[in-house]
Protein backbone atom coordinates (compact mmCIF):
# COMPACT_ATOMS: atom_id res chain seq x y z
CA UNK A 1 0.00 0.00 0.00
CA UNK A 2 1.17 3.57 -0.89
CA UNK A 3 1.94 5.78 1.75
CA UNK A 4 -0.93 9.01 2.23
CA UNK A 5 0.69 12.20 1.20
CA UNK A 6 1.31 15.08 4.06
CA UNK A 7 -1.89 16.94 2.30
CA UNK A 8 -4.36 13.92 2.44
CA UNK A 9 -3.08 12.81 5.14
CA UNK A 10 -4.42 16.50 7.01
CA UNK A 11 -7.47 16.01 5.79
CA UNK A 12 -8.15 12.44 6.95
CA UNK A 13 -7.23 13.49 10.10
CA UNK A 14 -9.35 16.47 9.81
CA UNK A 15 -12.54 14.73 8.81
CA UNK A 16 -12.24 12.18 11.62
CA UNK A 17 -11.75 15.08 14.39
CA UNK A 18 -15.02 16.18 12.61
CA UNK A 19 -16.60 12.77 13.17
CA UNK A 20 -15.98 12.29 16.40
CA UNK A 21 -16.90 15.62 17.66
CA UNK A 22 -20.80 15.24 15.75
CA UNK A 23 -20.68 11.93 17.06
CA UNK A 24 -20.15 13.09 20.93
CA UNK A 25 -22.04 16.58 21.21
CA UNK A 26 -25.84 16.91 21.83
CA UNK A 27 -27.51 18.51 19.17
CA UNK A 28 -30.43 19.37 21.40
CA UNK A 29 -29.76 21.24 24.95
CA UNK A 30 -32.53 21.78 27.54
CA UNK A 31 -31.84 25.41 29.00
CA UNK A 32 -32.79 25.93 32.33
CA UNK A 33 -33.22 29.59 34.18
CA UNK A 34 -34.30 30.36 38.34
CA UNK A 35 -37.81 29.38 37.07
CA UNK A 36 -37.28 25.66 35.93
CA UNK A 37 -38.32 22.91 37.89
CA UNK A 38 -36.67 19.47 37.57
CA UNK A 39 -40.04 16.63 37.69
CA UNK A 40 -41.31 13.57 36.29
CA UNK A 41 -43.26 13.29 33.16
CA UNK A 42 -46.58 10.82 33.94
CA UNK A 43 -46.17 8.41 30.88
CA UNK A 44 -47.71 4.78 31.36
CA UNK A 45 -50.97 4.68 32.45
CA UNK A 46 -51.52 8.29 33.46
CA UNK A 47 -50.65 10.21 30.35
CA UNK A 48 -52.78 8.92 27.21
CA UNK A 49 -51.05 9.76 24.32
CA UNK A 50 -47.49 8.10 25.25
CA UNK A 51 -47.32 4.28 26.51
CA UNK A 52 -44.06 4.27 27.80
CA UNK A 53 -41.76 4.35 31.03
CA UNK A 54 -41.71 8.03 32.49
CA UNK A 55 -39.39 9.95 31.58
CA UNK A 56 -37.73 12.81 33.99
CA UNK A 57 -37.11 16.71 32.50
CA UNK A 58 -38.18 19.82 33.46
CA UNK A 59 -41.43 22.50 33.70
CA UNK A 60 -40.62 25.92 32.88
CA UNK A 61 -37.47 25.21 30.56
CA UNK A 62 -37.30 25.83 26.99
CA UNK A 63 -34.88 24.15 24.13
CA UNK A 64 -32.14 25.46 22.13
CA UNK A 65 -30.30 23.68 19.32
CA UNK A 66 -26.56 23.64 19.64
CA UNK A 67 -25.14 23.62 16.09
CA UNK A 68 -26.26 23.58 12.60
CA UNK A 69 -28.59 20.80 12.59
CA UNK A 70 -32.03 19.65 10.62
CA UNK A 71 -35.00 20.13 13.20
CA UNK A 72 -37.73 17.32 13.14
CA UNK A 73 -41.07 17.99 14.93
CA UNK A 74 -43.47 14.86 15.35
CA UNK A 75 -46.88 14.83 16.16
CA UNK A 76 -47.40 12.06 18.36
CA UNK A 77 -50.92 12.66 19.79
CA UNK A 78 -53.14 14.27 22.02
CA UNK A 79 -56.25 14.11 24.64
CA UNK A 80 -57.26 17.72 24.79
CA UNK A 81 -61.18 19.15 24.29
CA UNK A 82 -59.60 22.10 23.68
CA UNK A 83 -58.65 23.08 19.89
CA UNK A 84 -54.62 23.11 20.16
CA UNK A 85 -52.35 24.24 17.28
CA UNK A 86 -48.20 23.91 17.30
CA UNK A 87 -46.88 26.56 15.47
CA UNK A 88 -43.16 25.98 14.02
CA UNK A 89 -41.28 29.44 12.28
CA UNK A 90 -44.69 31.38 12.88
CA UNK A 91 -46.99 28.76 10.54
CA UNK A 92 -49.58 26.18 11.96
CA UNK A 93 -48.20 23.06 11.00
CA UNK A 94 -50.25 20.53 13.57
CA UNK A 95 -53.90 20.15 15.03
CA UNK A 96 -55.15 18.67 17.61
CA UNK A 97 -59.16 18.98 16.31
CA UNK A 98 -60.70 20.00 12.88
CA UNK A 99 -60.10 23.61 12.98
CA UNK A 100 -61.53 26.39 10.16
CA UNK A 101 -60.73 24.19 7.43
CA UNK A 102 -57.61 22.57 8.56
CA UNK A 103 -57.94 18.84 9.73
CA UNK A 104 -57.17 17.18 12.49
CA UNK A 105 -53.18 15.93 12.27
CA UNK A 106 -52.26 12.34 12.11
CA UNK A 107 -49.96 10.50 14.88
CA UNK A 108 -46.63 10.34 13.29
CA UNK A 109 -46.86 13.82 11.16
CA UNK A 110 -43.87 15.31 10.98
CA UNK A 111 -42.58 19.17 10.13
CA UNK A 112 -39.16 20.25 9.70
CA UNK A 113 -36.93 23.65 10.39
CA UNK A 114 -33.24 24.08 10.39
CA UNK A 115 -30.34 25.84 13.04
CA UNK A 116 -27.39 27.32 11.54
CA UNK A 117 -26.16 27.58 14.97
CA UNK A 118 -26.30 27.84 18.65
CA UNK A 119 -30.16 29.34 18.97
CA UNK A 120 -33.46 29.37 20.23
CA UNK A 121 -35.92 26.82 18.61
CA UNK A 122 -38.78 29.12 16.91
CA UNK A 123 -41.90 26.63 17.86
CA UNK A 124 -44.97 27.66 20.14
CA UNK A 125 -48.46 25.85 21.13
CA UNK A 126 -51.69 27.70 21.09
CA UNK A 127 -54.94 27.21 21.74
CA UNK A 128 -57.28 28.45 19.24
CA UNK A 129 -60.57 27.34 20.78
CA UNK A 130 -61.94 26.51 24.34
CA UNK A 131 -62.40 28.42 27.71
CA UNK A 132 -58.04 29.37 27.08
CA UNK A 133 -58.89 30.18 23.42
CA UNK A 134 -56.23 33.14 22.33
CA UNK A 135 -53.75 31.70 24.83
CA UNK A 136 -50.75 29.98 24.35
CA UNK A 137 -46.56 29.30 25.28
CA UNK A 138 -43.66 29.79 23.00
CA UNK A 139 -40.36 28.33 23.36
CA UNK A 140 -38.25 31.19 25.46
CA UNK A 141 -41.27 32.34 27.02
CA UNK A 142 -42.18 29.00 29.43
CA UNK A 143 -40.99 30.16 32.82
CA UNK A 144 -43.99 31.78 34.19
CA UNK A 145 -43.71 30.38 38.52
CA UNK A 146 -47.71 30.94 38.19
CA UNK A 147 -48.25 28.15 35.44
CA UNK A 148 -46.54 25.30 37.67
CA UNK A 149 -46.57 26.35 40.78
CA UNK A 150 -49.95 28.26 42.30
CA UNK A 151 -52.47 27.80 39.53
CA UNK A 152 -55.56 26.80 41.32
CA UNK A 153 -57.92 27.01 37.70
CA UNK A 154 -57.66 27.43 34.25
CA UNK A 155 -54.31 29.70 34.26
CA UNK A 156 -51.12 29.88 31.59
CA UNK A 157 -50.16 27.25 29.70
CA UNK A 158 -47.04 25.46 29.84
CA UNK A 159 -45.01 22.43 28.56
CA UNK A 160 -42.55 20.16 29.79
CA UNK A 161 -39.44 18.61 27.73
CA UNK A 162 -37.70 15.64 28.70
CA UNK A 163 -34.83 13.59 26.39
CA UNK A 164 -36.69 11.26 24.36
CA UNK A 165 -33.78 8.90 24.22
CA UNK A 166 -30.20 8.60 25.53
CA UNK A 167 -28.62 10.45 22.55
CA UNK A 168 -29.61 13.47 23.51
CA UNK A 169 -31.04 14.59 20.16
CA UNK A 170 -34.62 13.56 20.47
CA UNK A 171 -36.74 15.12 22.76
CA UNK A 172 -40.61 15.15 24.36
CA UNK A 173 -42.55 18.47 24.33
CA UNK A 174 -45.29 17.95 26.58
CA UNK A 175 -48.17 21.04 26.46
CA UNK A 176 -50.60 21.51 28.86
CA UNK A 177 -53.41 23.95 27.62
CA UNK A 178 -54.95 24.84 30.71
CA UNK A 179 -52.38 25.82 33.29
CA UNK A 180 -49.76 23.93 34.01
CA UNK A 181 -48.03 23.22 37.30
CA UNK A 182 -45.71 20.07 38.16
CA UNK A 183 -47.73 16.66 38.18
CA UNK A 184 -47.58 14.72 41.69
CA UNK A 185 -49.03 11.52 41.96
CA UNK A 186 -52.93 10.97 42.09
CA UNK A 187 -53.19 14.36 41.30
CA UNK A 188 -56.08 15.48 38.51
CA UNK A 189 -57.25 18.51 39.04
CA UNK A 190 -57.57 20.79 35.92
CA UNK A 191 -55.89 17.91 33.71
CA UNK A 192 -52.57 18.17 34.92
CA UNK A 193 -51.34 15.33 32.86
CA UNK A 194 -49.42 17.26 30.02
CA UNK A 195 -50.70 15.27 27.19
CA UNK A 196 -52.82 18.02 25.35
CA UNK A 197 -50.59 18.28 22.62
CA UNK A 198 -47.29 16.07 22.32
CA UNK A 199 -44.23 16.64 19.89
CA UNK A 200 -40.99 14.64 19.53
CA UNK A 201 -38.22 16.80 18.09
CA UNK A 202 -35.53 15.23 16.94
CA UNK A 203 -32.22 16.89 15.60
CA UNK A 204 -29.57 15.78 12.73
CA UNK A 205 -26.68 17.16 12.31
CA UNK A 206 -25.62 19.31 9.05
CA UNK A 207 -21.97 19.91 8.03
CA UNK A 208 -21.21 23.11 8.57
CA UNK A 209 -19.58 25.31 5.59
CA UNK A 210 -15.92 24.53 6.95
CA UNK A 211 -16.55 21.05 6.83
CA UNK A 212 -18.20 21.26 3.51
CA UNK A 213 -15.21 22.91 2.29
CA UNK A 214 -13.01 19.75 3.60
CA UNK A 215 -15.26 17.43 1.88
CA UNK A 216 -14.49 19.29 -1.48
CA UNK A 217 -10.92 19.03 -1.20
CA UNK A 218 -11.13 15.78 0.04
CA UNK A 219 -12.97 14.83 -3.01
CA UNK A 220 -10.64 16.65 -5.46
CA UNK A 221 -7.63 15.13 -3.86
CA UNK A 222 -9.14 11.66 -4.46
CA UNK A 223 -9.92 12.56 -7.73
CA UNK A 224 -6.09 13.96 -8.49
CA UNK A 225 -4.55 11.09 -7.00
CA UNK A 226 -6.63 8.39 -9.61
CA UNK A 227 -5.40 10.68 -12.50
CA UNK A 228 -1.80 10.25 -11.61
CA UNK A 229 -2.53 6.17 -11.36
CA UNK A 230 -3.99 6.34 -14.34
Amino acid sequence: MKKINGITKALAASLGLFAVTAANANLLEIVTSDDSISGYFPLGDVHDVIDTAGVTGWYNANLYATSAAQITFEYLGTEAAWVNTFIVDNQQVFWNHDYNGNAATTAGATASSSSTSYNLIDFAFATLAGNNAGYGVENGDNNSPFAVNTNTGFGQSNFFLGYADESGDSIYLAFDDGGGRVWTPNDTADDNDYDDMVIRVTATAVPEPATLGLLGMAGLMLGWRRSRKG
